[in-house]
């Protein structure tokens, strides 16, 4: 199958594939938290509701939600958002950023902006992928 943006991922096997080449994409061109003494954990499970993931910082893992995503751009996109709460600082204004809502948090504003590398990193991957 030749992959594009607008490509529905319908096996799990597929949605590990191509976020595997995103998770290397982000680590080497986003970077990695530091401060953390583990790197970070990716998994990809089916979703119980509509999130697409999620960011546990405890842990310092992500969980990508397949089923919830409709495509590859809606996956990258996932990714780099998750990604960048990885990136976040742990403070006191994490707790309190969570009780903000949503669309007015500026750890969820800084994610969705960071949605936009979508693009560059699709470059960065889609002539491995389509091999």
């Amino acid at each position: 199958m030749k992959w594009k943006l607008s490509s529905v991922i319908k096996e799990r096997k597929d949605v590990v594939r191509i976020g595997r080449m995103a998770e290397t994409w982000c680590k080497n061109n986003m970077g990695e938290n530091n401060k953390k003494q583990l790197g970070i954990l990716v998994t990809y499970w089916k979703g119980w509701d509509t999130d697409m993931g999620q960011y546990d910082p405890e842990d310092h893992a992500i969980f990508v939600y397949y089923n919830n995503i409709g495509n590859v751009k809606g996956l990258l996109q996932t990714i780099i958002h998750e990604w960048t709460h990885s990136l976040q600082p742990l403070t006191s204004k994490w707790k309190e950023y969570n009780d903000v809502v949503y669309s007015k948090n500026p750890y969820e504003k800084e994610a969705y902006a960071s949605e936009k590398l979508y693009k560059e990193l699709w470059d960065g991957i889609k002539h491995k992928l389509n091999k």
